[in-house]
C-alpha cells in the first residue's frame, strides 16, 4: 500500500486520511515522498519516532519512498524528513501517526483449511503450471 506525503519546504502534508495504520506489518506500508525542489539536491531520510526511540530510513532515490518500519508497535508514533548536504540541512514538521493492535492470533491451533482457501491455493498453483490438479489432490 502506498501512502503519498506531499513535501513543500519545510511541510510534511498527507491529502489522504491514511495516517491510521496496523501493527505487525513488514515492507507493506509504503510512504512516497512528494520532494519540492530545495529537498532534490539534499540526502533525505525519513525518521519514525516512538516511544524516544527513533527508526531512521533512508529514501529510495528512485521514487523517494521508505517503509514503516515493522519496529513500529501499536500506538502512535511521529514521522518527520531530515535532509543534508555538507552544510546545508533541512527538516519539516512531524505528522503524528496512528498504529492500531494487530490481533492475529499467533497461537492459534487451528490447522484446517477453509475449502475457499483451499480453492484458491489449488488455482494459484496450478496457474504457476508447477504440478496437475489431479497430484495437488493427490497430496491432500
Amino acid at each position: 500500500m502506498e501512502v503519498l506525503v506531499n513535501v513543500i519546504n519545510q511541510k510534511l502534508k498527507i491529502d489522504t486520511n491514511l495516517k491510521r495504520f496496523v501493527a505487525g506489518s513488514q515492507r507493506f506500508v509504503r510512504f512516497i515522498f512528494n520532494l519540492s525542489d530545495e529537498w532534490k539536491e539534499l540526502s533525505p531520510f525519513v525518521q519514525f519516532a516512538q516511544n524516544g526511540t527513533g527508526y531512521n530510513v533512508y529514501l529510495n532515490s528512485d521514487d523517494w519512498g521508505c517503509y514503516l518500519p515493522s519496529e513500529i508497535v501499536s500506538g502512535t508514533c511521529t514521522m518527520m524528513l531530515y535532509g543534508s548536504d555538507g552544510t546545508v540541512i533541512g527538516t519539516t514538521n512531524a505528522i503524528t501517526l496512528t498504529i492500531d493492535e494487530n490481533n492475529l492470533i499467533i497461537d492459534a491451533e487451528s490447522t484446517d483449511i477453509s475449502q475457499s482457501l483451499y480453492d484458491q491455493l489449488i488455482a494459484m498453483v496450478s496457474s504457476i503450471g508447477v504440478i496437475s490438479t489431479p497430484q495437488i489432490d493427490a497430496l491432500f
